[in-house]
């Protein structure tokens, strides 16, 4: 039986998410979703990667052991946390929501979704000698929870998805821990575009300190494009 679009679903309790957890075997996953009316029977056996519809809405990723690597979803009405919404909300209200399970969080710049395999196990030197900024981590990072392995995908200052994946799975080491600059960062009514405006000035500014006038003004006039362009498709 299909599940009904309009039922939320708690995941609080970090057991399972609709009876699947991170580290079951593909046959396991299998026989979970057929006995939910899900039909996996064109599943290609070298695939890696599945978006379950069906009223699931869910994106499962197996490693090559064909073991369940993590789970992700980007559905704010279907998914709740103890009731309260951790998608399309920013990233204070998300970690409120989940308490206490925060402590310990940490940035990675990677998209956990988008390039499940492609973490580095460490920090570069140029990582290290140039911090990303509070901006572009609440813009685009990725804020792991590692005791409870899960990842919070932020797009423009809200949690736009979340993935679960097995605590050893989770990568390190982290760039920054979250702050509470980040956290009153995270209140401002016009994040999206405050979030921009500020590394828009973070990078002409830098520019600048590397005493490159000209190359401020390119960064300058690249990102002021990319806003505007950004404002004229939303009016479309």
């Amino acid at each position: 039986m299909n599940a009904p679009a309009e039922l939320a679903y708690d995941l609080s309790d970090l057991k399972s998410w609709r009876g699947l957890r991170p580290g079951m075997s593909r046959k396991e996953v299998e026989a979970v979703l057929n006995a939910e009316g899900v039909d996996t029977s064109e599943w290609e056996d070298d695939e890696e990667c599945f978006l379950v519809t069906n009223g699931w809405d869910l994106e499962l990723v197996f490693d090559k052991h064909q073991r369940l690597y993590q789970i992700s979803f980007e559905d704010s009405d279907k998914y709740r946390w103890a009731g309260k919404a951790i998608v399309d909300v920013p990233l204070h209200e998300a970690l409120l929501a989940m308490q206490p399970i925060v402590s310990g969080a940490g940035w990675r710049k990677e998209d956990a979704v988008t390039d499940p395999f492609q973490e580095s196990d460490v920090v570069s030197p140029s990582q290290a000698a140039n911090p990303t900024g509070d901006a572009a981590l609440l813009y685009e990072g990725t804020l792991w929870l590692p005791g409870a392995g899960l990842a919070l995908m932020m797009c423009g200052g809200s949690v736009c998805e979340v993935t679960w994946r097995q605590p050893k799975d989770v990568p390190s080491p982290f760039l920054s821990e979250v702050t509470m600059a980040q956290l009153e960062l995270s209140q401002h009514p016009e994040l999206d575009d405050h979030l921009r405006s500020i590394m828009t000035r973070e990078h002409r500014e830098a520019a600048a300190a590397n005493g490159n006038p000209v190359m401020a003004l390119f960064i300058w006039l690249a990102v002021a494009t990319l806003v505007a362009a950004t404002v004229v498709f939303v009016l479309k």
